[in-house]
């Protein structure tokens, strides 16, 4: 709950009161490059052993600063998780991604969206992902309320779309687990390990953002099949009876 406390805070737009225009133009620029700062300071060495003095000295603030834009270290670390998620795309992006075209369009443009992300340097954002999602720093909980279940929803909703599975059938969940975790595990894959294990990959990097679509559209038309093949009657398969 105290978590859940510190996330709300940090996502409150903050208050400026009376402040004029400029002053406020001001106060978004030192927070943009707290959060920044922040951001850059988590990927190296985790929200454990990085302090808000480590941060101010980066962004060039003094102490007060953390506080008053965020509430706190912890409030700004949880503000650091809502900027990584949304810089794979925000809520409103994909709203646009999926706005038009048809299911399969949209699926393409949201993959090529993510796929993305695997080209060029490793950015903080996508490194402070893969500490929280393999050793959650306990902030895990409220971050997917805010940020990632509203992604979901929509995804969920594409792929029941593509595939004709009921969104609360337990297959789908294998849907948006095979689909979508193979793009983020993609993504958070080290750089220096990937080159080490697969040394020509950099080359073929137009070739493995096709090929993965085509995995993923191969596994959601067969797992379509099967639904469409499945006895009479046999249900959602949305309880652990379905587990064989």
């Amino acid at each position: 709950m105290v978590e859940l406390q510190h996330y709300e805070a940090a996502m409150g737009s903050i208050s400026y009161g009376g402040h004029e225009r400029g002053k406020r133009g001001d106060g978004d620029l030192t927070r943009a490059r707290i959060l920044e700062s922040a951001g850059q300071l988590a990927a190296e060495c985790g929200y454990a052993n990085m302090t808000s003095k480590q941060v101010c000295k980066r962004a060039h603030v003094n102490m007060a600063a953390v506080n008053y834009h965020f509430g706190s270290r912890e409030g700004l670390y949880a503000a650091v998780l809502a900027e990584a998620h949304d810089r794979l795309f925000t809520l409103e992006r994909l709203r646009q991604i999926l706005a038009e075209g048809t299911a399969r369009e949209k699926l393409s443009r949201t993959l090529d969206e993510l796929l993305a992300h695997l080209h060029g340097p490793r950015s903080w954002h996508v490194r402070v992902l893969a500490r929280e999602f393999f050793s959650p720093a306990g902030f895990l909980d409220p971050f997917l309320q805010e940020k990632v279940h509203p992604k979901a929803r929509l995804l969920r909703g594409l792929l029941s779309e593509i595939t004709g599975i009921p969104q609360d059938a337990s297959q789908l969940d294998c849907c948006i687990a095979s689909s979508m975790g193979t793009c983020m595990m993609l993504i958070m894959l080290d750089p220096a390990f990937a080159s080490s294990l697969f040394p020509n990959l950099a080359e073929k990097s137009a070739s493995l953002d096709q090929m993965v679509k085509d995995f993923i559209f191969a596994g959601l038309d067969d797992a379509a099949d099967k639904w469409r093949a499945r006895p009479t009657g046999a249900g959602c398969g949305t309880g652990s009876d379905e587990r064989r």
